[in-house]
């Protein structure tokens, strides 16, 4: 692995993390808003997609850099819009490009 990719892993690895708690946040304010009529945090819908751009961006890197293939790529940028699925997407991410492997 070069350093630029490993960079790249490190980068995308907390942003993954990040950005799967801001979603887990996310529901549950929606939840909190629409179904109890508390808007407890109204600025947090575009704080989250502050991290979402970011993560996307950081994916896109992670592609390039790593040579993922185009469809994979946009996979594993899917997976950070659906709870949770972006913890499993990160830790396979993880383990093939350490591992060496191509996406």
């Amino acid at each position: 692995m070069t350093p630029k990719v490993a960079t790249a892993l490190q980068r995308f690895k907390i942003l993954s993390i990040a950005e799967s708690i801001a979603l887990i946040i996310l529901v549950v304010l929606i939840v909190l808003k629409y179904g109890f009529d508390k808007d407890v945090f109204p600025l947090w819908p575009q704080i989250h997609g502050l991290i979402f751009f970011v993560y996307f961006l950081l994916t896109l890197d992670l592609g390039f850099k790593a040579r993922w293939k185009p469809l994979s790529t946009l996979l594993v940028i899917l997976s950070g819009i659906i709870p949770l699925v972006s913890f499993w997407a990160e830790r396979i991410v993880a383990r093939k490009v350490n591992a060496g492997e191509r996406l």
